[in-house]
């Protein structure tokens, strides 16, 4: 108690604060432990309320975790569309091709053409891009050794784009890193990358929707060929909807709204620092990003889902015979993109038997996942991972289709 109340005046005194304890008094000697307590616990509560008023009050607290909450927990997501349309090009490249500085100008002209220019805050996002995927950030948080990684995925080395490297990092200045401090940041670096992938194939998926409404004006003999892929890409779409949901109101939302009603309780700063760090660990252990099993096949489900899409995309390049046509064009055009399958043998033939493979490994990662999460529920009891997989499986088709297998086998 002594060293903390040290700590606090210390802290306010570098805040360039003068401060003077009214109730402070020479301790003496004595063989009575409570007579210490007399005067050691009133000096402790004043030094800790004074730091609390000056975090709270003068450093606003509260206003910069809800300036945080917008940018790394996307509730305000109307900038992180306009970033991810703008700088799409760029985040696509590899990481040592990407200009940093571009990124900066256009994520601040996202930031002041959204509703989030209102937070006086915003100038301390930055960009930042890291030398790892979250796979492996999360591998060296959980201390998970290199020859169990290389279980995990391919142990070959694999060059980054952008999408995989890209984070925000945000200023923080004394007093306020304290709470806000490294440890925090890297919490929130490791849910923002995971929220803003989720963003990023929930974007390519929903263009690849273009497709599916341009062939319905082909003739019903046409429509078939492509019938299994828009429904594959229909139920790939599902689930990273459901992800997104799952993982922002299911999850952050209910953890934040408990966190906030802590902080209005608290009467010091040690209790600030545990219900933040709390609230941090739930979300992450909630976000399914502390089991190495889960986070593998959640990495594997949305990158099938980023194959799939340019794989479709690519179908669609081959009927219109533009293979050099950038995206943008693709989907801006107003001319029928599909062609009769007949008319383009080499590129079509193996079309059904892709999308067919494409289907047998979704469902496989599908029923993988619900049983690593009914198994997670069964160890820890929480409601909010049974939650996903009712919303994975609501209506019970992947669980009939394992009852198949198994039976088949």
């Amino acid at each position: 108690m002594i060293l903390r109340t040290g700590k606090y005046l210390n802290v306010i005194r570098q805040c360039g604060k003068t401060i003077d304890c009214p109730d402070a008094k020479a301790i003496m000697y004595t063989s009575r432990e409570s007579k210490y307590v007399e005067y050691i616990e009133p000096a402790y509560h004043f030094a800790s309320k004074q730091l609390l008023d000056l975090l709270m009050d003068d450093a606003d607290l509260r206003g910069r975790l809800i300036s945080v909450k917008h940018y790394f927990l996307l509730d305000q997501g109307d900038f992180i569309v306009q970033f991810m349309d703008m700088a799409e090009e760029e985040l696509q490249k590899d990481i040592d091709d990407i200009m940093p500085s571009r990124l900066e100008s256009l994520l601040e002209l996202a930031l002041r053409t959204s509703v989030v220019n209102e937070d006086k805050y915003k100038d301390d996002v930055r960009v930042e891009l890291l030398p790892y995927d979250l796979l492996t950030q999360m591998f060296r948080i959980l201390m998970i050794p290199p020859e169990v990684q290389n279980e995990y995925r391919n142990a070959d080395d694999m060059q980054l784009t952008g999408l995989e490297a890209f984070a925000f990092d945000y200023e923080v200045k004394w007093p306020l890193s304290l709470v806000i401090n490294g440890k925090a940041l890297a919490c929130y670096q490791i849910l923002f990358r995971h929220l803003f992938y989720c963003k990023h194939i929930e974007n390519i998926l929903g263009r690849v929707w273009s497709l599916n409404k341009r062939a319905k004006s082909l003739p019903p003999s046409k429509v078939c060929v492509y019938a299994s892929a828009f429904a594959l890409r229909q139920r790939m779409l599902n689930f990273i909807q459901n992800l997104d949901y799952y993982l922002t109101l299911e999850v952050i939302e209910p953890h934040w709204n408990d966190f906030f009603k802590k902080m209005s309780q608290v009467t010091n700063v040690d209790e600030v620092l545990l219900c933040h760090q709390d609230f941090l660990d739930n979300c992450v252990d909630d976000c399914m990003l502390t089991n190495p099993n889960l986070l593998q096949l959640l990495e594997m489900l949305m990158k099938l889902c980023a194959d799939f899409s340019n794989f479709l995309q690519g179908i669609m390049r081959c009927s219109m015979d533009i293979s050099v046509m950038p995206d943008s064009m693709l989907f801006s055009m107003n001319e029928e993109p599909f062609a009769e399958v007949s008319s383009y043998p080499a590129a079509l033939e193996n079309f059904q038997q892709q999308v067919e493979t494409f289907q047998k490994k979704f469902d496989e990662g599908i029923i993988s996942m619900l049983n690593i999460l009914h198994n997670v529920h069964q160890k820890k009891q929480t409601s909010r991972i049974i939650n996903m997989s009712y919303r994975l499986d609501f209506n019970g088709f992947y669980e009939e289709m394992k009852l198949k297998s198994e039976e088949s086998d």
